[in-house]
């Protein structure tokens, strides 16, 4: 009798053990869920406070050639995504071979490394 109560009492000690970290599980999750809302409305805020900036800089169609802004790393973005790449631009120059487009087709290819760009560019069509 008495090793069969030992045994209940193990056996209900880890039943309590299960559902204490179970718990201990579903409040982590809540925690992060609560934790990724927050960063995403604090982006929702960002971009919207970077779209208003935007628009008090004048620029009212984002969607004209003119309207691009180059980074210093050298890639190009309309005036109002600028703030957004600036947040991650690691201000690297990435090895590789890109295409280079104009209007959406195939002009040429570059091999483009930390020294430079060399390849073939040659006239839009």
């Amino acid at each position: 009798a008495v090793a069969a109560a030992a045994g209940d009492a193990k056996a209900s000690a880890e039943a309590a053990r299960r559902a204490a970290e179970g718990e201990a599980m579903r409040k982590a999750k809540e925690e992060a869920a609560a934790a990724k809302r927050v960063a995403a409305d604090a982006a929702r805020a960002a971009a919207e406070r970077e779209a208003a900036e935007a628009r008090a800089a004048g620029v009212t169609d984002s969607f004209t050639p003119t309207a691009f802004v180059a980074c210093e790393c050298g890639r190009k973005f309309f005036l109002d995504r600028l703030p957004v790449h600036k947040r991650v631009c690691s201000m690297r120059k990435s090895s590789g071979i890109r295409e280079t487009t104009v209007d959406g087709k195939m002009v040429g290819s570059m091999f483009v490394t930390s020294r430079g760009a060399y390849g073939n560019e040659s006239s839009p069509m």
